[in-house]
């Protein structure tokens, strides 16, 4: 009986994933004050605002590896667009190899805090279709 346990909880969670995407392109359904995950290709449509996102592409990967000794931190960084009634803006945000939490950035009237992953491992190259950007997004007051 265990033995079923992990798959039937790995099926639930991929469905309840698959019910939070959008539409069949991978779009992601987000609201404000929730954190959401987007991959390399999806827009995430926040829910009550007239706002999209979309990770557009991973620029740079120079973090030093865990478990390496590096003379510099190194950095990551993420071109998004953002979308919204007046059009469109591309912009590039950036986490230093030293940030192992959340790092903040302001568009318009919003507060987006996001963090990039997964951090890379020494001998072990990331693809890109393991990427991941971690967002929550707030008003800002």
């Amino acid at each position: 009986m265990k033995k079923y346990l992990v798959p039937v909880i790995l099926l639930a969670m991929a469905s309840l994933f698959t019910a939070s995407c959008g539409k069949n392109n991978g779009d992601v359904a987000a609201v404000l004050g929730h954190g959401f995950p987007l991959a390399i290709g999806q827009t995430a449509m926040i829910d009550g605002e007239e706002l999209e996102i979309k990770f557009i592409e991973i620029l740079e990967d120079s973090r030093c590896p865990a478990g390496a000794q590096c003379v510099w931190e190194g950095r990551v960084s993420a071109r998004v667009e953002f979308k919204d009634s007046a059009g469109s803006y591309k912009m590039v945000l950036v986490q230093s190899g030293s940030d192992s939490g959340y790092v903040e950035e302001s568009y318009k009237d919003y507060l987006i805090s996001y963090k990039i992953t997964p951090y890379p491992q020494q001998n072990e190259e990331i693809e890109k279709q393991n990427y991941r950007l971690l967002l929550t997004i707030h008003r800002d007051q």
